[in-house]
Formats: structure tokens, C-alpha cells, sequence
């Protein structure tokens, strides 16, 4: 999945998906195993609190930082630290779960 989609160090991808059928989740998922199956290291920046990683599984978990936010803006602080480091192939910023209130009140040169 990770070859097919490109994703090269540096570049920035959004994927917005339905909150009601799955498909957020079906796709994080994949995305999580690709890597994993690379040995590569994978961030993700919870932005609800949400993830289950028992439904991705120990060998999954095992090559990712799992960063657990309590709302929108303290993601989007994280994420910042995160991609400043630069260390990291994939930084993914799951904001699906968060209220739209919540992620309009972030400026717009935050996005």
C-alpha cells in the first residue's frame, strides 16, 4: 500500500474519509501494516484518543509511536514536534474523530 500510494520522505498527503462506514479506519490500518512490514517507524498522532491497537495487532505496534492527544489543537502541537524532528518516513495525524468546532478554531496557516 505505502509503494502504491508514494509516499516519499518529506511530502505531505491528506486523506479524508467517511466517519460512518469504516473507510477512515480500513485505511489506517493498511497503511500502519505497510509500514510495518517495512521495519519502518510510523507515527501517529491521535487526535481523539481513539486508536484501538489491539485491532491493528502486536506486530503493527510494534514499529509505531503511538502519540495520544485529548483534542484537535494539542494534535496539531505534536504534530508539529513530530515532523520538526524529521526521523520519522510517515507522521499520520488522525483527526477523524475530532469535532469540526474543534478544527476550525485553528488558524489557517496551521494547515
Amino acid at each position: 500500500m505505502l509503494d502504491r500510494c508514494r509516499v516519499q520522505r518529506g511530502s505531505i498527503a491528506e486523506v479524508i474519509a467517511g466517519r460512518r462506514d469504516g473507510a477512515g479506519a480500513t485505511f489506517l490500518h493498511g497503511l500502519l501494516e505497510a509500514v510495518a512490514e517495512r521495519e519502518e517507524m510510523v507515527a501517529l498522532v491521535d487526535g481523539r484518543d481513539s486508536f484501538d491497537p489491539q485491532s491493528a495487532g502486536v506486530e503493527t505496534c510494534r514499529r509505531l509511536l503511538w502519540l495520544r492527544c485529548r483534542d484537535a489543537p494539542e494534535a496539531i502541537r505534536v504534530s508539529d514536534l513530530v515532523l520538526r524532528d524529521g526521523n520519522l518516513r510517515l507522521v499520520v495525524v488522525d483527526l477523524q474523530m475530532n469535532e469540526a468546532k474543534e478544527l476550525d478554531r485553528n488558524p489557517g496557516a496551521v494547515w
